[in-house]
């Protein structure tokens, strides 16, 4: 009887997890979105039992595959979408088995911004409370696929024991240029003694490039 009962515990645990991944019903489609610059090859790691088709926005057949995927070059931004099949047949309630999205709506951005966080400078060192009016600056690397510029307004944010901090463009919205470029940001929030904190940079594709600062708020 005890056995039984575990039984059912176990095989209740693994319908929750799938419903999870899948969603509310078992035959909901899973779908996941992916943002990636054209100028990054896109990698997605998969078993070799995924066979997997790209198609174009057009309906037009890229490529095709199966297991992971690695290094793909988009020849052109726009909307892709991977369609994944798994070949193995298990039973739907193993929860050993590995699980996979039916179907990846890979966004291609026109657009390529990397933070040098080598870089990166503060305009003083941060203390315990507040941090209002120091300066974060920080070089980026961005580019387009037509070579034009492209309006950027994004703040950071931070993470960490007892941190609000995030920080602001100095100026408001600023235009890059292809090339090399250098970002100043002015904080608002408080910070704790005794802590390290994380700043999360938010690139133009909404990605995000983290930077641990290497001292701890004094």
């Amino acid at each position: 009887m005890l056995q039984f009962a575990f039984t059912v515990l176990i095989t209740m645990l693994c319908g929750n997890l799938l419903l999870a991944q899948k969603g509310i019903h078992h035959n909901e489609k899973w779908v996941k979105d992916i943002t990636v610059s054209y100028k990054i090859p896109f990698s997605y790691e998969l078993t070799d039992a995924i066979r997997w088709e790209m198609i174009s926005s057009a309906g037009k057949l890229v490529k095709k595959g199966t297991g992971s995927i690695a290094n793909i070059f988009f020849q052109q931004p726009g909307n892709y979408m991977l369609k994944l099949t798994d070949t193995t047949p298990h039973n739907p309630n193993d929860c050993n088995h590995a699980h996979f999205p039916d179907q990846l709506n890979v966004k291609v951005s026109p657009y390529y911004m990397v933070f040098d966080l080598n870089t990166v400078k503060t305009s003083r060192t941060l203390t315990g409370g507040s941090a209002k009016g120091t300066l974060v600056t920080v070089n980026v690397d961005f580019d387009s696929f037509d070579k034009q510029t492209a309006s950027y307004n994004r703040s950071f944010a931070t993470a960490g024991v007892g941190t609000t901090i995030i920080g602001k463009l100095k100026n408001g919205e600023v235009t890059l240029q292809p090339g090399n470029s250098t970002l100043e940001f002015v904080l608002e929030g408080n910070a704790t003694t005794g802590n390290y904190i994380m700043i999360d940079f938010t690139d133009i594709n909404g990605e995000i490039q983290s930077y641990g600062l290497t001292q701890k708020i004094q």
